[in-house]
């Protein structure tokens, strides 16, 4: 399944989808050369991205998969996902597979 793909396991509790939630996030007009990355946070998912502008928009083909991925994660149903870096990386400084979404509620 897609959406699995974009799951990280990471330590015991530490389950990430490459999603952060804002309430009025700027992407950018494409990704950025440099990737956004996973940082540390007090938001209730733990982690937020380091540059919300290093995000492109979500392209049309995974817009269906980056709004359930969002609304899974952010655990509000009517999430969307608003950016898309096909190079996200997470904590660790590694790619996520299948990119990573930002969000918006």
């Amino acid at each position: 399944m897609k959406a699995l793909r974009l799951i990280i396991v990471s330590g015991s509790m530490l389950v990430l989808t490459a999603c952060s939630t804002m309430s009025a996030p700027t992407i950018g007009a494409k990704p950025a050369d440099t990737p956004p990355r996973l940082v540390n946070s007090s938001s209730k998912q733990g982690v937020e991205w380091n540059s919300i502008a290093a995000f492109g928009p979500v392209p049309a083909n995974m817009q269906k998969e980056g709004d359930a991925v969002c609304s899974q994660d952010t655990f509000i149903l009517k999430s969307k996902a608003i950016g898309y870096h096909p190079n996200a990386l997470d904590k660790a400084g590694q790619p996520i597979q299948g990119g990573g979404y930002v969000c918006s509620n």
